[in-house]
């Protein structure tokens, strides 16, 4: 057996390996499915702090309660509550839809010669597979919306586009102090009490903008933005910048948006049969690795995310 040949069997045996496989069609086992999506979304930028889990099947439900309006009221001693004033929670599904993405990824021979050792063969190829997958991922997650021209944002709608209820159109200017506290007025009061858990997320440059103004105030708060502190907030609330989320929006194309949100309120399902497959394309010399995945996206309380639209990014 040639050095190349063995490498690619200690590609097959090491990395996914047939016995990490079914006979009938690639899955992955379990223990690997979850340790593989840990691992893309410990790469990602906002996915790290959302609810992402495994789902048992492609449809899937997940029951909802919620109190609208008060629910405690005046009592009088030795007396029931009268039927006016009883409550009882509201109920409602969110439903995850997987849809199926696909991802192939081509490890020329030579890699194998010069770089792999085996030892380090699934580390490896895992590292390689999440940083390729989890970018696009997180992309689809935000911006994904059926209407698109683009293939890939086309087959679901994202967290942007699931967002309907609160909208703060920003008229074109850079994320400020003042967009922040008009946006966050639309946020319903019952969302607010776990401000310094709520995140901003938005494009990279709104968010340069955003903390650019910090740093140009000749005080202790414009020194920290630039020796010490972990990033621009609001008040209590970080504001992150998120590099897939689009800065290309209408205005001349050169428009951004963002959303404030419970990160857990951003909800993702995986199907947990996650798919994975290697092929050999001798002809070209390079080893494949097909990856299959299929995920839903959701907001479990719409009502608890603020839209910030036309944001300049230029």
């Amino acid at each position: 057996m040639t050095p190349n040949q063995d490498q690619l069997v200690r590609l097959k045996k090491a990395a996914w390996g047939y016995s990490d496989l079914s006979s009938g069609g690639g899955l992955m086992n379990q223990a690997y499915a979850k340790e593989f999506v840990e691992l893309t979304v410990k790469e990602s930028v906002a996915m790290k702090d959302m609810n992402v889990f495994p789902t048992p099947a492609a449809t899937y439900k997940v029951p909802n309660l919620y109190f609208n309006g008060t629910v405690l009221f005046p009592g009088v001693s030795g007396a029931a509550l009268p039927g006016a004033y009883h409550s009882a929670p509201t109920a409602g599904k969110v439903e995850y839809t997987a849809k199926l993405y696909k991802s192939k990824i081509g490890i020329p021979d030579e890699i194998l010669e010069d770089n792999v050792e085996e030892a380090k063969l699934k580390s490896r190829v895992q590292g390689m597979l999440s940083k390729k997958i989890h970018s696009d991922w997180e992309w689809v997650i935000f911006e994904g919306d059926t209407a698109s021209t683009d293939p890939t944002l086309a087959v679901q709608d994202g967290l942007f586009k699931l967002a309907t209820s609160h909208t703060k159109d920003a008229g074109g200017v850079t994320l400020s102090l003042n967009i922040m506290k008009s946006a966050w007025k639309l946020m319903p009061s019952e969302f607010r009490a776990r401000k310094k858990e709520m995140r901003c997320w938005a494009g990279a440059n709104p968010v340069e903008d955003y903390g650019d103004a910090f740093m140009d105030r000749q005080s202790e708060l414009g020194d920290k933005q630039i020796t010490e502190w972990p990033g621009p907030r609001f008040k209590q609330m970080p504001v992150m910048d998120v590099p897939k989320i689009a800065e290309d929006l209408g205005g001349g194309s050169n428009y951004s948006h963002g959303l404030i949100c419970h990160p857990k309120n951003a909800t993702v399902g995986v199907w947990k049969n996650i798919q994975m497959e290697p092929e050999r394309d001798a002809d070209a010399g390079v080893w494949n690795l097909i990856v299959r995945l299929r995920f839903g996206i959701a907001w479990a309380e719409e009502n608890g995310a603020v839209e910030i639209t036309n944001l300049l990014a230029a």
